[in-house]
C-alpha cells in the first residue's frame, strides 16, 4: 500500500515538475518571437526609408530635403511613437544619412 502512495506521489510530482519546464519554456519562446518581432519592425521601417529616397532620387534626380517631403510626396509613413528618426542631407547629389532606432534606445 505505501509502494503505491510513494508511486502515485512521485508521478504527480513529475507530472508538475513536467508541467512547469513546458512553461518556462513557452515562456522563453515568446519573448523570442516578441524580440524577433520588435527587430522586423525596425527593419522594415528602415527598408521602406531607403526606398523612397531611392524612388524620390530617380524620379526627380535630387535627394528629398526632409522626411515630411517623403511622407508627402511618396507615402512614406513614420512611426514617431516607436521609433526616433535622423534624415541629414551631407550635398547636393550625395545620399543622405537616415538613421532609424526605437525611441527607448535613444539616449535622450
Amino acid at each position: 500500500m505505501v509502494n503505491q502512495q510513494v508511486f502515485r506521489l512521485a508521478s504527480i510530482l513529475v507530472a508538475v515538475l513536467a508541467f512547469i519546464l513546458i512553461m518556462i519554456a513557452a515562456w522563453q519562446g515568446l519573448g523570442d518571437l516578441e524580440a524577433k518581432s520588435r527587430l522586423s519592425g525596425l527593419d522594415v521601417a528602415r527598408t521602406a526609408a531607403a526606398r523612397a529616397v531611392t524612388q524620390c532620387y530617380a524620379l526627380e534626380g535630387a535627394y528629398p530635403p526632409d522626411l515630411a517631403y517623403l511622407q508627402e510626396h511618396y507615402g512614406l509613413v513614420l512611426d514617431t511613437a516607436r521609433f526616433a528618426y535622423v534624415y541629414e542631407v551631407v550635398g547636393d547629389n550625395v545620399h543622405p544619412i537616415v538613421d532609424i532606432q526605437f525611441r527607448e534606445d535613444v539616449s535622450q
